[in-house]
């Protein structure tokens, strides 16, 4: 959600050289955007059981979606007009590298660990444990990011 509200002070300025202008930002060599999704899918009992779900259930579940939805879309257009700003600030003499940096449980490769972030609550009310967790996961993921390596590649 907050890649939208950034979205959105670029659009209402006008655009990415209006916004910089009115900012008193130069024109960056490279833009960077990490974008942290830390929604969690825990299995619910509706999906598995054929028990008949209750309606706070129903709409759990119906809001998760919409949420999800709304998420998908958000980065989809972040990501296209993060990319498509980078061109439009782009001249012949310079370039604007962009990198796009999208982290997710869903890389987890193992099912048990992405199973226990699934299970981490989206909360202000987490235990150190959880706390150190997502902190050592979310550095894991990082560095293993292939458009965050390539932007250590291209600052050495």
């Amino acid at each position: 959600m907050g890649l939208r509200a950034m979205y959105d002070v670029v659009t209402a300025a006008g655009g990415p050289e209006v916004f910089l202008n009115r900012t008193n930002i130069r024109q960056p060599d490279k833009m960077i955007i990490i974008a942290i999704d830390a929604s969690a899918t825990p299995v619910q009992e509706m999906d598995v059981t054929n028990k008949e779900p209750s309606i706070a259930h129903s709409i759990g579940a119906l809001s998760g979606v919409q949420l999800h939805r709304y998420n998908t879309a958000t980065l989809e257009l972040v990501e296209t007009s993060f990319y498509d700003w980078a061109d439009k600030l782009s001249t012949p003499e310079k370039t604007i590298q962009p990198y796009f940096i999208e982290l997710s449980f869903e890389e987890l490769e193992q099912p048990e660990i992405r199973a226990y972030f699934n299970k981490v609550p989206t909360s202000f009310k987490l235990s150190d444990e959880q706390v150190d967790r997502l902190i050592a996961v979310g550095r894991q993921l990082l560095r293993e990011h292939p458009d965050f390596q390539r932007l250590l590649a291209d600052l050495k």
